[in-house]
């Protein structure tokens, strides 16, 4: 005598073999996930004046740069430092100019407070020292350190200028270049 069964009940009892009574059958699945790294970028204000000054010795002009934004989007938490150096002297076009170099510079930099925005963390990060702004080495903007810095972060930095002897009355410009590595 043949017994038929169906292919339902078959399935039926399996499931009931593969789970004890009382407690539920799982499955695992593994899922990838690919996170692809961006750059580190960083974007500062086209320009900036500084109010008028006398040419006397000694005279001091200030201005706020505008917000400068530095985003890591690298994905390696390798940290940053950014810096400003001056690519030239100060110069008026018609042969004066005003010295940079080191020892002889007469503008300052300050970053004043970092900004985290939306998901960054200040944790590891910090504003530079500031100081002297030369045309030979870097003054500190701001650092991440290592494992630290993801995200987009924002300043506005200072300049002030002291007038040195012996300049000559005119209108100069120079172009500061933050440098984020």
């Amino acid at each position: 005598m043949r017994h038929r069964i169906a292919l339902g009940s078959i399935v039926a009892v399996a499931a009931l073999l593969a789970a004890p009574p009382g407690r539920a059958a799982s499955s695992s699945s593994n899922v990838d996930l690919q996170i692809s790294g961006g750059s580190l970028t960083i974007s500062a204000p086209a320009s900036a004046s500084l109010p008028a000054v006398s040419a006397a010795p000694g005279s001091v002009s200030s201005v706020s740069l505008g917000t400068t934004t530095l985003a890591d989007t690298r994905g390696t938490l390798l940290g940053w430092t950014v810096t400003v150096m001056a690519s030239g002297n100060w110069s008026d076009g018609a042969g004066h100019s005003i010295s940079l170099g080191a020892g002889a510079s007469t503008l300052m930099w300050s970053t004043g407070g970092l900004t985290a925005q939306g998901a960054a963390s200040l944790t590891g990060v910090s504003a530079g020292v500031g100081g002297t702004v030369t045309t030979s080495a870097p003054t500190a903007v701001a650092t991440a350190l290592l494992g630290f810095g993801a995200g987009t972060y924002t300043w506005n930095g200072t300049l002030t200028f002291t007038v040195p002897a012996n300049v000559f009355a005119s209108t100069y410009t120079v172009t500061l270049v933050q440098t984020a590595a």
